[in-house]
């Protein structure tokens, strides 16, 4: 079917005064420029997402106050101080005793009175040693006899001091005594004969006290050391003079000291 007359007017119509509306906007917005910036504002506004409404804002909170916090305080309870598990004690076992029946003590006796003690014997005198010979003093001097004297031919209460036995010829002397020269010649010769030979041999002779009833002389070295001790013993009537030499002071000896033969002090 065909268009009618009329509508294809009225389409006619409305074509034209869109055109003219058209350019009638593009004349606005060419001249009247604000126009256009107003429809771009409006556009823009429009396309904006709906804001949400706004929110009161919150009051900050208030900061407490810091504490401050141990290590220890973070542990728990059962791990602050740890707790150390006691040694195991070792089992005692209770080691079974056997009953100990008192026994009766024993009777007690009297203690048996000690024996009596026997008396100890009265300790001896040890023998000394014998007497050491004289040191190398040559008191042979002049008038020797060459025999051991005979005790008889001295007085009897002064020979009694240098012989063991006074009425034996052939007695032994006492201790002591470590040589005996006979001489023939009296006491005052045979004297000034030892200080010749006390002076030749560097020693001094002084007479220290008596021995017996006879004159007592000792020799000394010039430190004050003593080398001998001698006697002269006068025989009967002066004629001769026995020469004793002694191994120390006679009248000092101990008790115990030895004796020498008569053989042995008469060589």
């Amino acid at each position: 079917m065909g268009t009618s007359p009329h509508t294809r007017q009225s389409t006619h119509q409305n074509t034209q005064q869109n055109t003219r509306q058209r350019g009638a906007l593009i004349r606005k917005l060419l001249f009247h420029p604000m126009t256009l910036i107003s429809l771009i504002l409006h556009g823009t506004i429009l396309s904006l997402p709906l804001l949400p409404p706004a929110q009161k804002a919150e009051p900050a909170p208030k900061k407490e106050k810091e504490e401050k916090i141990s290590l220890t305080s973070l542990l728990p309870p059962n791990a602050a101080k740890p707790k150390v598990a006691p040694a195991p004690k070792p089992a005692v076992t209770a080691a079974l005793k056997p009953a100990v029946t008192a026994a009766a003590p024993p009777p007690i006796s009297a203690p048996a009175a000690p024996p009596p003690a026997a008396p100890s014997p009265a300790p001896s005198a040890a023998p000394s040693a014998a007497p050491t010979p004289p040191p190398s003093v040559d008191l042979g001097g002049s008038g020797s006899v060459g025999l051991c004297p005979n005790p008889q031919s001295f007085d009897a209460q002064q020979i009694g001091y240098f012989f063991a036995d006074p009425a034996n010829p052939d007695s032994d002397p006492v201790a002591g005594i470590v040589k005996i020269d006979w001489k023939n010649t009296p006491p005052d010769k045979v004297q000034n004969d030892l200080q010749a030979l006390a002076t030749g041999q560097k020693l001094t002779l002084q007479t220290i006290g008596n021995f017996g009833g006879a004159p007592l002389f000792s020799l000394q070295t010039a430190q004050g050391q003593v080398a001998l001790y001698a006697s002269l013993v006068s025989g009967k009537g002066g004629a001769s003079t026995m020469l004793v030499t002694w191994s120390g002071d006679p009248n000092q000896f101990p008790a115990g000291t030895a004796a020498l033969t008569r053989a042995q002090v008469c060589q």
